[in-house]
């Protein structure tokens, strides 16, 4: 195997092989990471698959990657990561872990920057993604043997697209993700005053083919097939159920579904009202009979017995709700897989179900500010990235929404 030649998946299957026969203990902590780094993968597709593994493990155990964690559980979850790496690197697979000493380089930088978004009113899920960002542009520094802000000259500044591009790994618009963030990254003030040069010039003019991504979105007959993939007698399929038609029927953000409380479903009104994680602005929607059928179901057949206010909760104890780094985007999956739908190619979370509404509420002509509204978009253009494939391709969602939707 040569070095960035193996993707995630890949790594994934060749580890499989090579525990095979292995306790089922084992086999299931194994299984718990992979799990956990395919949802990791969801909210952050536009990053290197090694990059990937270090924002996981940072989140996972809170220590820079890839520090010793503080348990036993934790230390046998962490070498899973470390032979994935050494799959993705095109290694033999190691049995030692050889942990990094406690101290990174770019520790101080990255708490700076941290600190400075926040003073900004950064959102919590920015702040997240701005992270793993700017740890592509510290593998370069530590690609090129250096350790220090200061230490960069304009023309290290300048090869960094270049450096980008040679990983094979990011489609235009990932790179000026990128781009965008190490910009915005050498304005933080404490990064700015180390800075030997002026490197604005290099990031003064970024483009992006803004149609070049992943497409995400299914038609209706896949729509229609993976609500009908559901096994709604089981308590896992009751939580799923109401999840997914949440994300199908009214494109809710995983955010906003993670964090929905009982409160906001108010019975009496057939209403759902909340404030968006996002925007900060109010939503109501209609409770619509089927998804109000779903939630119900949940609550009083599926959903453990417990005071927390989320609706949805974990089945095991202590019954805590979602966090962001265990969300749900991931839970949509299995279905995909049972019902036999081709996600070649294609993301296939819940926020893909998000993708699918916007684009079959435009085919079916809905003025740009009506479907921004349903979406809870704070404003149209911000619509648009859903809706940029040509119109041939805008075949979308079951044609269940509809119905519930009318």
């Amino acid at each position: 195997m040569e070095k960035n030649h193996v993707s995630l998946e890949e790594a994934i299957i060749e580890l499989r092989k090579w525990i095979s026969g292995r306790t089922k203990l084992t086999c299931d902590k194994y299984e718990l990471v992979f799990r956990q780094l395919k949802e990791e993968q969801n909210l952050h597709s536009d990053v290197d698959d090694e990059i990937l593994v270090e924002i996981w493990y940072a989140n996972k155990f809170h220590v820079s990657p890839f520090m010793k964690p503080q348990t036993h559980n934790e230390i046998v979850e962490a070498g899973v990561a470390f032979k994935l790496l050494n799959v993705l690197q095109g290694e033999e697979i190691h049995t030692r872990n050889n942990f990094r000493p406690a101290y990174l380089w770019y520790d101080a930088l990255l708490a700076n920057y941290v600190s400075w978004m926040d003073l900004n009113g950064k959102k919590p899920g920015t702040v997240s993604t701005r992270i793993g960002r700017i740890r592509i542009f510290f593998a370069y520094m530590d690609a090129k043997g250096i350790y220090q802000i200061g230490g960069l000259k304009l023309e290290d500044f300048a090869k960094f697209p270049g450096w980008i591009d040679a990983q094979n790994h990011y489609t235009s618009q990932g790179k000026h993700n990128i781009l965008y963030t190490v910009r915005d990254f050498l304005k933080c003030p404490n990064v700015a005053d180390s800075i030997n040069c002026n490197p604005s010039p290099v990031f003064s003019r970024m483009h992006t083919k803004k149609h070049e991504r992943l497409p995400s979105f299914y038609d209706a007959d896949d729509v229609t097939k993976l609500i009908n993939s559901i096994d709604k007698s089981t308590k896992i399929g009751k939580k799923s159920y109401a999840i997914i038609l949440l994300a199908a029927v009214y494109g809710i953000r995983v955010v906003d579904i993670r964090t929905l409380h009982i409160s906001s479903i108010h019975w009496s009104t057939n209403k759902i009202c909340l404030v968006q994680k996002k925007t900060g602005r109010l939503l109501e929607l209609p409770l619509l009979p089927e998804v109000k059928w779903a939630i119900a179901d949940y609550l009083k057949n599926g959903r453990p017995t417990s005071e927390d206010p989320h609706v949805f909760i974990r089945e095991r104890p202590p019954y805590h709700p979602y966090s962001p780094n265990n969300h749900l985007e991931s839970l949509v999956d299995p279905y995909f897989k049972i019902a036999g739908i081709d996600t070649t190619g294609k993301h296939h979370g819940l926020h893909s179900l998000r993708h699918s509404l916007a684009t079959k509420l435009s085919e079916m002509s809905i003025p740009l500010n009506d479907v921004a509204t349903i979406l809870g978009h704070s404003t149209a253009n911000a619509t648009l990235q859903y809706i940029w494939f040509d119109i041939a391709h805008l075949s979308v969602a079951a044609e269940e929404v509809p119905r519930y939707a009318k």
